[in-house]
């Protein structure tokens, strides 16, 4: 209540007893040791940690994470990776859907009589036109499956390798 109120108490006026293992507690205590109103990260934690836990080997991962460049990390390939082959397909349906819809809605214009001289031939053109677009529309998810499917076999193998790399800590 007190903390609503615009005041700020200290962590030690919490009821606070965490239950787990020693390293869980440990965390806690740094938790608790981080000063009000401030932010910190986990690497910063990580690296309390380690100190607390006198692990020179915790201690050194933590700072080599901090300053070794992200775009190395064999995740962040696999999401690339994952990348490559949704965005092409992606793409393509959204731009398919899109045309399709404009499409129909050209049929619907000519058969309002929106754009033509609203004579009969326009009339049926337009209903063409419409029939086209909901075509399209109605067998984009197809394609979308389709493209999919055969994008996911194309990379298959190396996403299956860099996943079993990266699972096995390789």
């Amino acid at each position: 209540d007190r903390y609503f109120a615009g005041e700020k108490p200290e962590i030690s006026e919490l009821d606070i007893n965490p239950i787990g293992s020693d390293f869980a507690k440990n965390v806690w205590k740094i938790l608790c040791e981080i000063p009000y109103g401030e932010v910190t990260t986990y690497g910063d934690i990580a690296k309390r940690m380690a100190k607390r836990m006198n692990k020179d080997k915790i201690y050194a991962e933590a700072i080599a994470n901090e300053y070794s460049k992200k775009e190395t990390s064999k995740v962040i390939a696999l999401k690339k990776l994952d990348n490559k082959v949704k965005t092409p397909v992606n793409v393509f349906t959204y731009t398919f859907g899109i045309i399709s819809a404009l499409i129909m809605g050209l049929g619907m214009c000519l058969c309002m009589n929106v754009i033509g001289d609203g004579s009969t031939l326009w009339f049926i053109l337009g209903i063409l036109i419409g029939l086209l677009g909901i075509l399209g529309a109605s067998m984009n998810y197809f394609f979308y499956k389709k493209f999919l499917n055969s994008r996911k076999e194309k990379y298959a193998g190396d996403i299956i390798e860099l996943a079993k790399r990266i699972s096995e800590g390789d």
